[in-house]
């Protein structure tokens, strides 16, 4: 599925409706207009509750050009252990602390496809 279903603004968690990946041990990310400094992020998973173990083992990243973000340079926002609850509802990842960057890479440290059917970045 197209990566930019994660951020179409459409909350619905079908299938259909969400980013996917075609390989294991993958990432999503995304180029913010400006600078931004991230509190939190919240993410819509897929809502199988048999696919829900896959939401698990997640680095948020914050980089600020977008050859940092493609060597998995930048500053740590949060680490994501999962998996939500199921059906799952909205996740709040929270920030460590703010981080201030141009990009954000939600990288899948987990063996199967990842799958998010919207992010929503919130800064301060």
């Amino acid at each position: 599925m197209v990566a930019d279903y994660a951020i179409d603004g459409n909350r619905n968690n079908d299938l259909f409706d969400c980013a996917h990946t075609d390989t294991t041990f993958s990432y999503w990310s995304v180029e913010f207009e400006r600078i931004e400094t991230v509190s939190h992020v919240i993410v819509f998973f897929r809502n199988q509750i048999s696919k829900n173990f896959r939401n698990t083992e997640m680095r948020l990243l914050i980089s600020s050009t977008r050859n940092e973000s493609d060597n998995n340079v930048g500053t740590d926002c949060a680490y994501y252990d999962g998996p939500p609850e199921s059906p799952s509802p909205p996740v709040k990842i929270s920030c460590n602390h703010p981080v201030a960057g141009k990009f954000l890479k939600i990288i899948h440290y987990f063996q199967n496809k990842l799958v998010l059917c919207e992010v929503e970045v919130y800064h301060v």
